[in-house]
């Protein structure tokens, strides 16, 4: 059985930036810590790209939230 991080980062895997690579493997992806149904992570960018990233980090945190357990 998969663990609930390597759930989220299979859904986050999901997730395109905006040239198209999987939010994982940006490196703009920051640690991912889970504990009793919460999940914190973040995707950081430069201040010129955040209007650009604003799409990805809502779609992130809908992938996320839809993960079973997590609150």
């Amino acid at each position: 059985m998969a663990s609930l991080r390597d759930e989220i980062l299979e859904r986050l895997s999901r997730v395109s930036g905006p040239d198209g690579v999987p939010l994982p493997t940006t490196g703009k992806l920051s640690e991912i810590v889970a504990n009793d149904g919460k999940v914190f992570f973040s995707i950081t960018v430069d201040a010129g790209e955040v209007k650009a990233w604003e799409s990805v980090r809502a779609r992130a945190e809908a992938a996320v939230r839809a993960l079973e357990g997590v609150t």
